[in-house]
């Protein structure tokens, strides 16, 4: 987060942290009850984050105007909430095991935690600076402080204000991820005390409103660690409105932080802005990140015009790639931009009520940014109808989110009602005007990806496929329907296209190798005198744990031809059978010769001749390759792996 913030990191950030709080208590009956508290924290800094991007989104003129010295500041503090967020991001995607379990109808993959994390939790480290859960629980409550002084500041208009609230803490927290100074909890209290100190020097943000009747006085204990619910403080009724006004006031410690929640009514630029989703729908428990909460409907008379409503207007207009308007037009004659504003909302609000209606009964396997979606399809010359061979790249979506979703759906079979279980790629277009799903078969046939070698972060899935792009509406008929053989999955990282991978094969993808070649070797001196047949050209190795069977599998692509003529296209093998140990010699460079293998190869012709019953020749079987790989920093890597994998050979069944 280099530079200015950006909202869209902000609000990718606040996506994160929900995502991470979901993942410690899936299988939520049997999780603890620290990593119920550790999603609670995570939740609250998710929805910190959430508000703090509708905040900049409103009005950024005041980070604008500050000095650098603030900028920097503010850069400071989300960098560190960032940097907790991918570390524990990485923690869970390190820890979190996919686990495949067979089914009648095939077969479910769930993510779930190893069970040595279920037993050693207490005793862990939970962050990179060495702090156990409790530490990490305090982590997040202090980015979740930081982050709503930020806001408040940024709210206030004042520069004075600003610096004064973010320098102190901005120091302080730059310094908590510093390993070699100081105890992490004591880093944690002294930021804690500068939140304290800058909450009891800065008053509240207020509204624009003179007078607030009936306003609660809310006393704070000296030393109270406990949350505070939700206070509502009504005020009197100005300019139409009945305007709300709540605040969550949370204590961290000895450390009391404020939270403007909502302003609803003529309160300035937040009110307008938590206007513009008020159409929403959520589905009772669901706690994601989203810019904003339901609100009360408009009043039955409109206000009277406000100028910086009027500004928050052209604002969301810009944003939205709608043509702005000026303060003058805001409330009067601007009938067609009134309705494209409003245009907007109502595309925002159906994008979440079809994620609700998605996501009910189901489980998300994965959710992961993605840059790039496309599939193949067909040219054909104009009027004609035959299949061509040529194909050309369809896009399909650019930025957007790549989920799989595990969804049970109850249907009606002879009056009997039957659960049924469904498994999709959905991919939603951050500007909410693509729905895509990709329906993967529900029979027990493995979908193995393809993982592309020139570009780490692609993902090709290259079985016959459906994709229906949905309407706004879930439920109604798709807009368009597209037959492919290929489609592309293009991540915004590298991580994110494993778990993708990981998910979809059912098991956990430990370890990718770049080939330049493989050839197959024989042995004996009839095996050194023959031809070395070429298996693969420039393939990724990949090396997968299933942890049902404790196997780690080997999985390299055969190159094209060959793959055509065999009827199979990876060669597969395990590296800690007992039954069959394959021994890896270094050849020195960059190669690897592996011996012990037992890869059936099956001319498909084979197969409908009568007088070979079904057995196989030694020469159709693969014993032995000479691995050639990109670089000798591969190869090191591989073989230190293998050696680990090696140290516990297991009795494993026999592939097919």
């Amino acid at each position: 987060m280099a530079g200015a913030p950006s909202i869209g990191d902000i609000l990718m950030l606040s996506q994160t942290a929900w995502k991470v709080g979901r993942a410690f208590t899936s299988g939520r009956k049997g999780a603890p009850a620290e990593f119920q508290e550790v999603e609670s924290e995570a939740n609250g800094l998710s929805k910190a984050l959430t508000l703090l991007g509708e905040i900049l989104l409103a009005d950024d003129s005041i980070l604008a105007r500050a000095d650098a010295k603030s900028r920097e500041g503010v850069v400071t503090i989300l960098h560190s909430c960032e940097q907790t967020l991918e570390d524990l991001e990485s923690f869970v995607d390190q820890y979190k095991i996919i686990k495949r379990t067979e089914t009648n109808g095939g077969y479910t993959v769930e993510r779930n935690w190893s069970e040595l994390v279920l037993s050693n939790y207490k005793r862990m480290k939970w962050t990179t600076e060495g702090g156990d859960i409790q530490a990490l629980r305090n982590m997040l409550q202090m980015h979740t402080s930081t982050i709503n002084l930020t806001m408040q500041a940024l709210q206030s208009g004042s520069l004075s204000r600003l610096e004064e609230t973010i320098m102190p803490m901005a120091q302080k927290v730059d310094d908590v991820h510093n390993r070699l100074n100081g105890d992490l909890g004591d880093k944690i209290e002294d930021v804690h005390r500068v939140v304290m100190a800058v909450v009891n020097g800065t008053p509240i943000v207020r509204p624009r409103v003179e007078s607030v009747q009936d306003a609660p006085s809310v006393e704070i204990a000296q030393g109270q660690r406990q949350s505070v619910g939700l206070l509502e403080a009504k005020c009197g009724d100005v300019g139409g409105y009945n305007v709300i006004f709540w605040a969550a006031l949370c204590f961290v410690h000895t450390a009391a932080y404020v939270w403007i929640g909502r302003v609803q009514g003529s309160l300035g630029r937040l009110g307008d802005i938590a206007v513009r989703t008020s159409a929403r729908v959520r589905p009772e428990g669901d706690e994601s990140p989203t810019l904003s909460d339901p609100i009360l409907p408009p009043p039955a008379i409109a206000p009277d015009p406000d100028p910086e409503i009027g500004t928050t207007h052209a604002l969301l207009a810009q944003s939205f790639g709608l043509e702005p308007v000026t303060q003058e037009q805001s409330f009067n004659t601007s009938l067609e931009q009134s309705l494209g504003l409003e245009l907007a909302k109502i595309t925002t609000a159906q994008q979440e009520i079809f994620e609700a209606s998605l996501f009910r009964n189901s489980a998300t396997l994965c959710d992961l940014r993605g840059t790039l979606v496309e599939y193949t399809q067909p040219i054909s010359a104009k009027g004609d109808d035959a299949p061509s061979a040529e194909f050309e790249m369809v896009k399909a979506a650019s930025k957007c989110r790549i989920c799989v979703v595990r969804k049970v759906d109850s249907k009606s079979e002879g009056g009997v009602g039957v659960l049924r279980t469904t498994t999709s790629i959905w991919v939603f277009s951050e500007d909410h005007t693509i729905r895509l799903q990709q329906k993967l078969a529900d029979n027990n046939e493995e979908l193995v990806p393809f993982s592309s070698y020139f570009q780490p972060s692609k993902v090709s899935l290259t079985v016959p496929a459906t994709l229906r792009f949905h309407a706004p509406t879930f439920g109604a008929k798709p807009d368009h329907v597209a037959k492919t053989s290929r489609v592309n999955y293009v991540f915004a990282d590298v991580r994110s296209a494993t778990l993708f991978q990981s998910v979809l094969f059912g098991r956990q993808l430990i370890g990718i190798y770049k080939t330049e070649k493989t050839l197959r070797i024989h042995e004996g001196l009839k095996g050194a005198l023959a031809f070395q047949e070429q298996l693969c050209a420039m393939e990724n190795l990949r090396l997968w744990q299933d942890e049902q069977s404790g196997g780690v599998l080997a999985m390299i692509h055969f190159c094209g031809s060959l793959a055509a003529a065999l009827g199979t296209g990876y060669m597969t093998f395990y590296l800690n059978s007992s039954k069959q140990p394959v021994r890896a010699k270094d050849e020195g460079g960059k190669t690897v010769r592996l011996k012990g293998l037992n890869v059936v190869v099956v001319d498909p012709r084979q197969l409908q001749r009568r007088d070979s019953g079904g057995k196989q020749k030694p020469g159709n079987r693969i014993t032995g390759a000479r691995v050639e790989f990109a670089g000798e920093d591969e190869k090191r890597h591989f073989l230190a792996l293998l050696n680990k994998v090696q140290e516990k050979m297991i009795v494993l069944p026999e592939l097919h």
